[in-house]
């Protein structure tokens, strides 16, 4: 999977999670200033919610996102929840 398909992906899984709370998943680091090396760059991204959101819920997208590790291979996720 590149890494658009990927960043698709995790932006799917969160707006499934979150539904109304919804507001967007934001990409940013080396993938938005063009020096995103699929071999060794992290993944950052925040989500920003419309309301708060209670621990479970910050854990079960963690949860998602180790469950589909596969497709983060050599990449390291930064989370941060707004």
């Amino acid at each position: 999977m590149d890494i658009y398909e990927l960043m698709k992906q995790v932006n799917e899984w969160v707006k499934e999670i979150l539904q109304d709370n919804y507001v967007g998943v934001y990409f940013h680091g080396s993938l938005r200033l063009g020096s995103f090396n699929p071999n060794k760059s992290d993944l950052d991204f925040i989500i920003v919610v419309k309301e708060k959101i209670n621990s479970e819920t910050k854990q079960f997208i963690w949860d998602k996102m180790l469950e589909n590790e596969q497709l983060f291979l050599k990449k390291v996720l930064n989370l941060v929840l707004y």
